[in-house]
């Protein structure tokens, strides 16, 4: 894809994200951020999908992630299309925020970002660190 196209396509995105506002051509003028109020901890981006009617707990993998996460390593996910991963991610997340509720659970950021797509991914990480 040539620069220009690239320009233009992020030109259009940023309009239909109203991040920017477009005067002219190439030129852009950005909006001043919004102070925003102190940070409540712990902080939670995006929304942690329901769990299916068929849910499939899998608990002996998540034992182990359970386990993994105690020795502070981290935890990935891998497997064919279909097999429950997101499914498992989000059960997790949902048990990871409800102890936050309840105990310490030491959780700073809980971020959901849905992974279609790099462009889903980056914004949510913007999100939560903004």
């Amino acid at each position: 894809m040539g620069e220009r196209s690239v320009q233009r396509r992020t030109g259009q995105q940023a309009r239909a994200q109203r991040d920017v506002t477009q005067v002219a051509g190439d030129m852009h003028v950005y909006p001043t951020p919004v102070p925003s109020p102190s940070v409540q901890w712990p902080v939670w981006v995006g929304d942690v999908p329901r769990l299916a009617a068929a849910f499939q707990p899998r608990t002996a993998i998540r034992d182990h992630a359970d386990g993994a996460r105690r020795e502070g390593r981290d935890v990935v996910l891998s497997g064919a299309g279909g097999v429950g991963k997101s499914q498992l991610a989000a059960s997790l997340a949902r048990q990871l925020r409800d102890q936050e509720h309840t105990t310490d659970a030491g959780l700073d950021v809980l971020l959901w970002a849905r992974a279609t797509g790099p462009d889903q991914i980056i914004t949510a990480y913007a999100e939560a660190a903004g």
